[in-house]
């Protein structure tokens, strides 16, 4: 993973330990990660780079026997968030492979996703499709006991009659009430998520069609808009969650 200065001079450290690093590696090898550079003109757009520092980049990865790999998803992995007039996107972020890593995993691919509420593009590398399967642990949000329901929920299961002691008949209660509690929370409270996801989608949409005509003012001010609606519903989403876990912690 790569993080390079902002620095021109700073960064030739950077390319002299890549050119160190390589005399030690004989087999696969990625670098994936923010170089803070360009390899060419075409990969900035509204802003300005220097030959010296395409050269030096150039090199060293040539010297190192890497180059770009597969990848999806955005071209440009960066901007500055700035108005039309002082907008910049630059390719800064890459996914670097040497001959070893293509040969051996050669279906590999990085996918450079939008990039949300960040000026980066976060990106993730497939190496093998896998089918995993998630389960869900089971959380308790504060939320819920604000509704009428919540009580007469409660009280059902509290009536059960569970042989054992004091402890177990409470354990087994609570494992009883996960079931009515998430039916509470899918009738009353599914579209609390739902508002996030909606308006996660709207906002990559914004951002494709962003990318697709970057100078155009209509789309970088719906994109700020749907920003400020998507983090304004994601904090709301992340205060419940983080109430729970006080709850769990304590």
């Amino acid at each position: 993973m790569v993080y390079a200065f902002n620095d021109t001079n700073e960064r030739k450290v950077l390319w002299q330990r890549m050119n160190v690093l390589r005399t030690s590696i004989a087999g696969p090898w990625v670098m994936c990660g923010d170089f803070n550079t360009v390899l060419s003109p075409m990969e900035r757009m509204g802003g300005r780079t220097t030959n010296e520092e395409m050269d030096d980049f150039r090199n060293c990865i040539e010297d190192c026997g890497l180059f770009d790999g597969y990848v999806t998803g955005c071209f440009f992995t960066w901007n500055n968030k700035q108005g039309p007039e002082m907008r910049v996107y630059s390719r800064l972020d890459r996914f670097l492979v040497n001959q070893h890593w293509f040969d051996s995993m050669p279906d590999a691919y990085a996918h450079f996703h939008n990039e949300g509420l960040f000026d980066h593009t976060p990106c993730t590398i497939q190496v093998r499709c896998a089918d995993f399967k998630s389960r869900r642990s089971f959380k308790y949000f504060n939320m819920w006991s604000s509704v009428d329901e919540f009580l007469p929920c409660v009280a059902q299961t509290w009536k059960e009659r569970i042989m054992g002691t004091k402890m177990f008949s409470v354990v087994k209660r609570l494992q009883h009430l996960k079931h009515p509690l998430k039916q509470l929370n899918k009738a009353l409270f599914d579209d609390v998520e739902n508002d996030v996801a909606r308006a996660n989608v709207f906002l990559d949409f914004v951002q494709q069609q962003l990318h697709s005509d970057p100078m155009n003012s209509d789309w970088i001010e719906k994109k700020r808009e749907a920003a400020k609606t998507f983090c304004e519903l994601k904090h709301a989403s992340d205060n419940f969650l983080t109430e729970v876990q006080s709850a769990l912690d304590e």
